[in-house]
């Protein structure tokens, strides 16, 4: 046969091929971010996640909730943008009262942040140098929020950003949320975010606080 007749039906399987290995690398990612947060639920005395459904054209839900320290509290995940641009998140949320409707943002310094402050970006300074140095805090209420922070919270932020320089905690209407791009196939993240747990009750005792 016609070697060149023999190339289109190359090309297909090549890519037939490639296209399985992709899916079965998802699937298999989904069956160890399934087992983490199994594991996850375990630690925090919750249920466990959805029993995983094997499927190479879908993912089960990665979801949990409970209560923690007297919140309720759930782990989820969700997707920005699309195509190229998409970006994997995995968060943590607890429930607040937040009468005040406090907003905060904090998460660690970078060369955005810092670039503008050239420019007149302002972010709450707590008066702890180190700590103003390495994070930033943006808050609609910076007076309160400066004397919030007071250090045994600031040391619990310290420690879950210690090991990775990425993710946020928010503050919006009746929620404080850590996220952190990535998913839960990685195997460090479920034991950040039990620590992240810890910091959001302590984020949200703060906005409950908040005077109106």
């Amino acid at each position: 046969m016609d070697p060149d007749r023999l190339l289109p039906f190359l090309f297909i399987a090549i890519f037939l091929v490639l296209f399985a290995a992709v899916l079965i690398g998802a699937k298999k990612q989904s069956e160890k971010a399934h087992a983490n947060l199994t594991r996850m639920a375990q630690r925090m005395g919750w249920a466990p996640p959805e029993p995983f459904k094997a499927s190479l054209l879908r993912s089960s839900p990665m979801a949990l909730a409970g209560a923690f320290r007297g919140r309720q509290m759930r782990v989820f995940t969700y997707t920005t943008g699309s195509g190229k641009n998409r970006t994997h998140w995995c968060a943590i949320a607890a429930r607040v009262d937040n009468a005040a409707k406090l907003t905060l943002r904090l998460g660690k310094e970078n060369a955005l942040t810092r670039f503008g402050r050239k420019f007149g970006l302002d972010d709450v300074s707590v008066g702890n140098a180190a700590f103003d140095e390495e994070f930033y805090v943006k808050s609609n209420k910076p007076e309160f929020i400066s004397v919030a922070l007071i250090p045994e919270i600031r040391q619990r932020i310290g420690q879950l950003w210690h090991d990775q320089p990425r993710g946020a905690i928010e503050v919006e209407g009746g929620e404080v949320k850590f996220s952190e791009s990535g998913t839960f196939a990685n195997d460090s993240m479920c034991d950040r975010f039990i620590a992240a747990a810890e910091v959001i009750c302590d984020i949200a005792e703060v906005a409950d606080a908040c005077p109106a």
